[in-house]
């Protein structure tokens, strides 16, 4: 794995990028589709470029898992009528956006770095840590599990995703397997809003990714 500075959107020259998500789904309040919680760093910015990105991760999560996804197609030969040579495309399933599609410069790839549940141990703990600090603190009562934005990153989930990722690079480097991803740029995950150190995260994802993947943050 190699290291860079930049803004992970802007990655324009990458096969992929990836945003790092938690595995929580909601359904029901404003819609009765399946919805995952994309309120901070990557994955909010992500939601805020491509409105209904939450929707189609949310039904992902909900029929598969809490694993890496694809969230782009295949660049087709033919769109529309014309070549397609703009980019790979991510096409929306829900109301109000079924069939709306984003022409992307980039393959799109959820890479899960918190649960889809957390204990309550494991909440009251953080939020302990931040002394109460933290928006919504006054509302976790003890006995219940919560949504698993709320907890710290997981490096089990980590390591899993980062497995799950090198495996889809491979797919990609397949003959007949749609365009060869060279280059597949991901933030340090599970750092920021999860709260792991990157001292701790790099050597784990070293042993796993090799110099396909690119770790990128703006310091």
């Amino acid at each position: 794995m190699q290291e860079i500075k930049g803004d992970l959107f802007a990655s324009l020259k990458a096969d992929a990028i990836c945003i790092t998500t938690n595995g929580y789904v909601s359904v029901g309040g404003n819609s009765p589709f399946p919805q995952n919680t994309m309120g901070k760093g990557c994955a909010g910015e992500a939601k805020k470029r491509w409105n209904g990105l939450e929707f189609l991760l949310g039904t992902l999560l909900m029929e598969q898992g809490n694993h890496v996804h694809q969230l782009t197609d295949e660049i087709p030969d033919v769109f529309d009528g014309a070549v397609n040579t703009c980019g790979p495309i991510l096409t929306l399933q829900t109301e109000p956006w079924v069939g709306k599609e984003h022409i992307l410069p980039y393959h799109l790839v959820s890479f899960p770095t918190k649960p889809t549940h957390a204990e309550q141990e494991r909440v009251l703990r953080r939020y302990a840590d931040h002394g109460g600090g933290v928006r919504g603190a006054g509302r976790l009562r003890g006995g219940r599990r919560y949504p698993g934005w709320m907890a710290q990153a997981d490096m089990a989930l980590i390591k899993r995703s980062a497995r799950e990722l090198r495996a889809l690079a491979d797919e990609h480097g397949m003959p007949n397997n749609g365009i060869r991803w060279e280059s597949i740029v991901l933030p340090r995950p599970g750092c920021g809003a999860g709260e792991l150190s990157w001292d701790e995260v790099r050597p784990v994802l070293n042993n796993i990714l090799d110099d396909r993947f690119y770790a990128i943050t703006f310091e």
